[in-house]
């Protein structure tokens, strides 16, 4: 489940890519139409993690103005990340016995202070 041949398959119906029939997805619950991955992990599989976030300025114009997931929605504190655009983290790994083993030599860094030290020491 890493490559070409099983990322952004939605040409495909991402439903028979990345699930089976014990983790298929209720597409009409909220957030679950954009799961990509579902599937029960195995050991030997080797996937990509990438947690992201993405501020969508249209989207987030469009939802304020329908009430869409006002419940759940600060859109007073989106509007200060309408310029921001997003950001995404990939880490490749293996599943093992135990749990999971990172692929590569050195780790992305993930906290804001060791972002910032990262890209002080590599500008």
């Amino acid at each position: 489940m890493m490559g070409m041949d099983v990322h952004d398959m939605e040409g495909l119906d991402q439903i028979y890519v990345g699930f089976d029939e014990e983790t298929r997805p209720r597409l009409d619950q909220f957030g679950t139409n954009a799961l990509r991955m579902g599937r029960r992990l195995q050991k030997g599989f080797v996937v990509t993690d990438e947690p992201g976030i993405y501020f969508i300025p249209a989207l987030i114009d469009d939802w304020r103005r329908s009430g869409h997931c006002a419940e759940w929605l600060n859109f007073d504190l989106l509007e200060t990340y309408k310029d921001f655009g997003g950001i995404r983290i990939e880490d490749d790994i293996l599943i093992t016995d135990d749990g999971c083993r990172f692929l590569g030599k050195d780790r992305i860094p993930y906290y804001a202070d060791d972002v910032e030290a990262f890209m002080a020491q590599n500008q």
